[in-house]
């Protein structure tokens, strides 16, 4: 039980600095060019065998086409990251999660769509607030998560939109 409450609050400190330093610095990140495909890969590296475990079919489709990005790498990553983890929380076995990458007009567009528990239209415009937890059953959520991956986005002079059906999945872009 003190492990696990170690963890949270770690993870509650851990993600509010980051959010403090990305609110603070905005715009001050280290940039430099990657292969866009390196996302697509290290998603399918990394939850992979995750969604496996959870019986749900994870589909990772990079068309990228070999195109760079200039991006704070780290940063970016755990934007993805944050967004495949929430879709993995919240699709029940059998499920699936579709992750596309495509390029349209000089943009890097992500795509992540599940067949998850879904997001009422009531709540969709909350998502992205901090401390805002839509859905209690899933533990080890603190509110942070899409408030840290919109700030990391807006930063790299994209933007983030949602889309849901209540009991259908959501979609992420």
């Amino acid at each position: 039980s003190m492990k696990e409450d170690y963890e949270r609050l770690n993870k509650l400190v851990y993600e509010i600095l980051e959010l403090t330093k990305l609110e603070a610095n905005s715009g001050k990140l280290e940039f430099e060019k990657i292969p866009a495909s390196k996302l697509a890969e290290h998603v399918s590296k990394k939850f992979t065998i995750r969604a496996a475990e959870k019986n749900i079919s994870l589909e990772v489709i990079d068309e990228s086409d070999g195109v760079s990005i200039n991006c704070s790498y780290d940063y970016l990553l755990s934007a993805v990251e944050n967004l495949v983890s929430n879709s993995l929380r919240f699709t029940p076995p059998l499920g699936y999660i579709h992750y596309r990458q495509k390029v349209e007009e000089k943009n890097l567009i992500i795509e992540i769509s599940d067949t998850g528990i879904g997001i009422g239209p009531e709540n969709l415009k909350l998502i992205f607030d901090k401390f805002i937890q839509i859905d209690n059953s899933a533990p080890g959520s603190l509110g942070l998560g899409l408030s840290i991956a919109k700030e990391v986005i807006e930063i790299h002079k994209g933007e983030i939109k949602a889309f849901s059906d209540l009991g259908k999945g959501s979609t992420f872009q």
